[in-house]
């Protein structure tokens, strides 16, 4: 237990507040495991969106020191689900 969280949920938090680089697991960042069909990255997606977004914490009033957390926490959300859902092109050769 990690501040009252198990190992994996602490991972998966700690994920969403880092940007999305080399070696970060965009799985772990949605807190999804890599055989997740699509739909489920969808709805995951959709499910944390609605919950991280800054528009909707500015509308409950949120201070913003916590806004700019949660931008940053859905750029990374974003970048999360765009790398698994939009994977990179291979080069052409030639």
């Amino acid at each position: 237990m990690i501040f009252g969280f198990d190992e994996a949920r602490f991972e998966q938090m700690a994920a969403q507040h880092v940007m999305l680089e080399a070696g970060v697991d965009p799985y772990m960042v949605l807190g999804l495991s890599p055989d997740a069909d699509p739909a489920e990255v969808r709805r995951v997606y959709r499910l944390l969106v609605a919950e991280h977004h800054p528009d909707r914490l500015i509308a409950r009033g949120v201070p913003g020191d916590l806004i700019d957390v949660a931008t940053a926490r859905m750029a990374s959300i974003n970048r999360a689900y765009n790398a698994i859902m939009k994977p990179p092109t291979p080069k052409l050769i030639g």
